[in-house]
């Protein structure tokens, strides 16, 4: 396991160089804020690429890469690229993401609800283009 002392978040240093084939999700239950019960379902990735840097709190994804276009049986593929910056109180980080694709099979856009969450990046084939998340998080809203 990962262990961090979000105390000392501001001094968060390092850099995570990470392959990993074969990535299995099993099915999961979550408890979102006020109680709200949110099913993740299955999801499998044939490959995943992390190159991830901190510097002071300052955490850059130079490379977040899931699943492989040819491979018909990957339930998420897409890339992540942008930078953090990490808070003692999560809700106080800030994000700069960009993702320029994400490709999900019908069972996961379905079962996250990436249609109604992601509807205004929707591309004829299903895909979702040009999606951007900056902000405090405590403030990041889906962009509908």
């Amino acid at each position: 396991g990962i262990s961090l002392d979000l105390s000392s978040i501001a001094t968060l240093s390092g850099n995570i160089a990470l392959q990993v084939k074969d990535l299995l999700i099993d099915q999961q239950s979550l408890v979102l804020g006020g109680g709200i019960p949110f099913g993740i379902p299955q999801i499998s990735i044939s490959e995943s690429h992390f190159d991830i840097s901190a510097e002071n709190g300052k955490v850059r994804i130079k490379a977040l890469k899931l699943g492989r276009a040819d491979k018909a049986s990957d339930d998420l593929i897409t890339e992540v690229i942008g930078d953090l910056t990490l808070a003692t109180d999560p809700s106080n980080s800030s994000l700069n993401l960009k993702i320029p694709t994400l490709k999900a099979s019908e069972n996961v856009r379905k079962k996250l609800f990436l249609e109604f969450a992601l509807s205004r990046y929707k591309q004829a084939d299903n895909s979702f283009s040009g999606i951007i998340l900056s902000g405090p998080v405590s403030s990041l809203k889906m962009p509908l």
